[in-house]
C-alpha cells in the first residue's frame, strides 16, 4: 500500500476521532499516519490543527499518544487503522 495514501486516510479518521470526542485514538492516528508517510505533514493546516486539538484534549498525554502510533510497525499501523474505520473492502463501518 501506498504510504501517503494510507497516511491521508489515518489523518481523516483522526479528524473524525476528533470529532466523535476521541482524542486518545486521534492522536494515535496521528502517529500512524506520520509512521506511514516517513514524517507529520506539517504542511497541512488541517493535520495540525488536529494536532492542537489532541494536545488541547490530552496535554502532556498528546506527545504519548501520538508517538504511540509513530512507533507501531507499518503492518501494525494500517491494522490499527483498518480497527478504527473498518476493512477497506466490504462494509465500511463509519463512512
Amino acid at each position: 500500500l501506498d504510504g501517503p495514501v494510507v497516511a491521508m486516510v489515518a489523518e481523516v479518521a483522526a479528524a473524525l476521532a476528533l470529532d466523535e470526542g476521541d482524542p486518545g485514538t486521534a492522536g494515535e492516528l496521528l502517529g500512524v499516519a506520520a509512521a506511514q508517510r516517513g514524517a507529520t505533514d506539517v504542511g497541512n493546516p488541517e493535520v495540525l490543527g488536529a494536532h492542537d486539538r489532541v494536545r488541547a484534549a490530552l496535554g502532556a498525554a498528546a506527545d504519548e499518544a501520538v508517538r504511540h502510533g509513530r512507533e507501531l510497525p507499518r503492518a501494525e499501523g494500517l491494522a490499527a487503522l483498518i480497527a478504527y474505520v473498518g476493512e477497506p473492502v466490504g462494509q465500511v463501518r463509519r463512512w
